[in-house]
């Protein structure tokens, strides 16, 4: 599986490493008391920028990425396009969308793809 769009923006070696730093994170806040209770200090009202400001020293590539993916659409010309490439359509239930949950249903639709995305990372890495 070849991701063009990552490709755009990262390099092999970068990919990898956002992986690698991905786990780093998820480990350290599963073995690491401190910062399994800085992190759950988070609320409602801690922006992406002030969360991810705290980790962008330890996982600066994951950052840069996470970035990325909660980058706001310029314009509906955008939204429309990622919308029928994804297969939806705004309809009744969809017209009072707030970007949050806008931004949930696109990351959501993109779980299964993120998956085998991890998955080949990692195949690519134990190959000799």
């Amino acid at each position: 599986m070849q991701d063009i769009r990552l490709k755009e923006f990262f390099t092999e070696d970068q990919i990898i490493c956002i992986n690698d730093e991905f786990k780093l994170l998820r480990d350290a806040y599963r073995r690491e008391d401190e910062f399994k209770r800085f992190v759950d200090n988070f609320d409602h009202k801690t922006t992406f920028t002030e969360a991810w400001k705290s980790f962008v020293d330890r996982v600066p590539l994951l950052c840069q990425f996470a970035g990325g993916l909660a980058s706001v659409f310029p314009g509906t010309s955008t939204v429309e396009a990622d919308f029928s490439v994804i297969g939806w359509e705004k309809d009744e239930y969809r017209t009072a969308l707030t970007d949050f949950s806008l931004e949930g249903i696109l990351h959501s639709k993109q779980y299964e793809y993120l998956k085998r995305l991890s998955k080949f990372v990692e195949d690519q890495k134990a190959v000799p």
